[in-house]
């Protein structure tokens, strides 16, 4: 499994690395930042807003507040998110979801498996997703945690929720998203290709690629 979270594919690396217990320390330990905004979502899965009927904009701070929001996702790109999601289940939306909420997959992954949908429908509702795509995904993944009744109070509030207010949360929790490892690797072997091409040495020649990366490396 650690192998894996390795791999070249973000999907399968990320999956990985969220669901694998390590005692290796992070490569890119979290900045303050990132430890406030995962404190806000914190603090805000835990009070559930939505599922107890209080007034969602009580959940903004004074910073949290601003003008800043993210970008909502095409009528296409959200029905072809929830397919999948629905086809495949809430880690298949991870990446995708990470990038447009500016959020790190960590954080995806909590609002998908917290016992309290709310977060999940702050993401859903900013990005532009229909109501209906809502309410399938909801019932998705937490059709068979809460009771039907409950459920259909949970859809209608949902369908309530202010797409200002919740970009502003999104905002809010978004952190700085570290560049995945394997672009930096991929970046540094396409800089080393382009040199070696500059200076006009085969790479079908393995004694001339190796000296040449030889000194590159030194």
């Amino acid at each position: 499994m650690k192998a894996l979270a390795n791999d070249h594919d973000q999907m399968i690396g990320e999956y990985v690395a969220l669901n694998s217990r390590s005692t290796v320390a992070p490569s890119h330990p979290a900045s303050s930042s990132d430890e406030l905004a995962e404190d806000l979502l914190g603090l805000f899965l835990e009070s559930a807003p939505i599922s107890s009927y209080k007034d969602l904009s009580a959940s903004l701070s004074d910073a949290s507040a601003s003008d800043d929001t993210v970008d909502a996702l095409t009528e296409n790109e959200a029905q072809e998110l929830t397919l999948r999601g629905l086809k495949f289940g809430h880690t298949s939306m991870v990446g995708q979801l990470a990038h447009a909420c500016r959020m790190t997959p960590d954080q995806i992954h909590q609002c998908c498996t917290h016992s309290s949908p709310d977060g999940f429908i702050v993401m859903l509702v900013g990005l532009g997703f229909s109501s209906r795509l809502v309410d399938q995904l909801l019932v998705r993944f937490w059709g068979t945690l809460i009771e039907t009744d409950r459920m259909r109070d949970l859809q209608k509030s949902a369908a309530g929720v202010s797409k200002k207010i919740a970009r502003q949360l999104l905002c809010s929790w978004s952190g700085e998203i570290s560049q995945p490892r394997y672009h930096t690797i991929f970046e540094a072997t396409e800089t080393v290709v382009r040199e070696l091409k500059a200076q006009g040495t085969s790479l079908t020649r393995p004694s001339h690629y190796h000296s040449e990366l030889a000194t590159l490396k030194a």
